[in-house]
C-alpha cells in the first residue's frame, strides 16, 4: 500500500502489521492520545512506512471467528498526522 507524503507529493510505501508489546511500550502520550498498553498486542496493528519504524496509526480489531468478521473496536493516527500540518495523508491499496 502506499500513503501520501504532503510536503513533497510523493506517494511512500507503508505496511500494515501486528504490533508486538514492545511497540505498545514506546508509545508515548505526545504521539497518541489514547493508552494502547491496556489493548492485547495480538489485537492491534499499526500503519508505519516500509524504511521507517514509527509508527503513523494504530488499529484494535475484534475477530468474530463464527461469524467470519471483523469490528474495528479503537482507530488512532499520530497527532502528527492531523489537522493543516499533517505529514500524511490518502492511503492507497495496491
Amino acid at each position: 500500500m502506499k500513503i501520501l507524503h504532503l510536503p513533497t507529493g510523493d506517494w511512500v510505501d507503508a505496511l500494515i502489521e501486528n504490533t508486538e508489546t514492545s511497540d505498545l511500550k514506546r508509545l508515548k502520550k505526545d504521539k497518541f492520545e489514547f493508552d494502547w498498553r491496556l489493548e492485547e498486542p495480538s489485537r492491534v496493528y499499526k500503519l508505519r512506512l516500509v524504511n521507517d519504524k514509527e509508527i503513523l496509526g494504530l488499529m484494535s480489531l475484534d475477530h468474530f471467528e463464527s461469524e467470519k468478521r471483523m469490528e474495528i473496536r479503537l482507530l488512532e493516527v499520530s497527532k502528527l498526522n492531523r489537522g493543516e500540518d499533517r505529514r500524511y495523508t490518502e492511503l492507497q491499496v495496491i
